[in-house]
């Protein structure tokens, strides 16, 4: 007789089931299906509490978050220079257009470089309405 024992992961009790019981009754798939999700669900659940109590000592972790923050610092940075750039611009009396220096912040925004506010706020002068107007 061969014994199996799995634990529940809500109430604490644990189900302890032979091999003869299995044979005796009929068989019911969905709590045998049940049966093993709470056995990976424990396991699961212990893996997780190892490493979240677990002390890391090469601060990996915290190496990772810092390296994750660059390319976000990056993306604020140049969407104020942008912004600010365009403001500048409009203030002076200069007008605007959608030219090089503004889709290059858009493509750079890609590879984690620029910002896609330079559609919305071009930073590149427009020197056909100057142009026309002098």
């Amino acid at each position: 007789m061969v014994l199996a024992v799995f634990p529940l992961v809500k109430s604490g009790a644990v189900i302890v089931q032979s091999s003869d019981m299995q044979q005796d009754a009929s068989p019911r798939p969905d709590i045998a299906f049940l049966t093993q999700l709470e056995v990976v669900a424990d396991q699961t659940e212990s893996w997780m509490m190892k490493r979240m109590t677990s002390k890391s000592t090469s601060g990996v972790e915290f190496v990772s978050f810092l390296i994750s923050l660059i390319p976000l610092s990056i993306l604020l940075g140049s969407s104020y220079w942008v912004y600010k750039t365009n403001q500048e611009m409009l203030k002076a009396g200069q007008d605007v257009k959608i030219g090089m220096r503004s889709v290059g912040c858009c493509f750079l925004c890609c590879f984690g470089l620029g910002t896609p506010a330079g559609l919305c706020f071009p930073i590149d002068e427009d020197k056909k309405a100057v142009g026309v107007l002098a």
